[in-house]
């Protein structure tokens, strides 16, 4: 996977959430962006993600650039999988309709060949017995992992998380990122927005700091937690792990 950020700016109305970023990674398989509540990263992984789109400035991805048209976002998010902290399951459809859906009506793929790849998914993350239930009957960690199966069913190139952890207690959330990982594992890329610094440092081959808006400083992820070079991530990385 290949980023690149030029000049990138995203307001909202009168507010500035992404101001003038710019920022070129080089071929990276797994990307961590952390920074403080408010600095920019989910709107960040939202404008990569093609949901959004910029102000000004530009995002390729593997050279590709990100454009603002419809025509060519369908195509481009076919390429993606989006989990998103608050899991966006339709709370009318079971855990296995959630999954076949985007297959049938994104992808195309017929209903029976979307059920059996959605069947295997489920499977994988130990949620079979859990796939006629609507998401009310599924605990967190359950509708997280139906989310997670949802974005890889499709064979996704990419997976992009923003923050799936944040509504998960402890030990959920370990649950969670083990699958992350495992994924990893197995060779897929991914961007994950997270507040979990210890999975940003060891899971994660590269991270981006962001705050204020702005990119503070990037870098592979065991030299930026090793050596923090500006004082603004010196004094966040002390906060968030004052107490770990």
């Amino acid at each position: 996977m290949n980023l690149s950020l030029k000049h990138l700016t995203k307001k909202f109305g009168e507010k500035t959430v992404l101001n003038d970023v710019s920022c070129s990674l080089g071929e990276i398989r797994s990307l961590a962006i952390i920074g403080p509540s408010g600095g920019g990263k989910s709107t960040l992984i939202r404008l990569i993600a093609g949901l959004i789109p910029p102000s000004s400035g530009t995002i390729q991805l593997d050279k590709q650039t990100v454009l603002n048209d419809e025509a060519f976002l369908i195509e481009y998010r076919k390429k993606l999988g989006m989990v998103f902290q608050a899991y966006n399951l339709f709370p009318h459809l079971t855990a296995i309709e959630n999954v076949m859906l985007p297959l049938i009506h994104v992808h195309h793929i017929p209903k029976e060949t979307a059920r059996k790849q959605a069947k295997e998914c489920l499977q994988r993350f130990q949620l079979e017995e859990h796939e006629d239930k609507l998401p009310a009957h599924l605990s967190g960690g359950q509708q997280q992992r139906v989310a997670i199966a949802r974005a890889i069913a499709s064979e996704s190139k990419y997976l992009l998380f923003d923050e799936p952890t944040s509504a998960l207690d402890p030990e959920l959330t370990g649950e969670v990122l083990d699958m992350i990982n495992e994924l990893r594992q197995e060779g897929k890329e991914f961007i994950v927005v997270t507040h979990e610094m210890g999975f940003a440092k060891n899971a994660c081959d590269y991270v981006v700091f962001i705050a204020d808006g702005k990119i503070i400083e990037h870098g592979a992820s065991q030299s930026l937690f090793s050596d923090p070079q500006t004082t603004e991530l010196q004094s966040f990385l002390s906060r968030i792990l004052e107490w770990n």
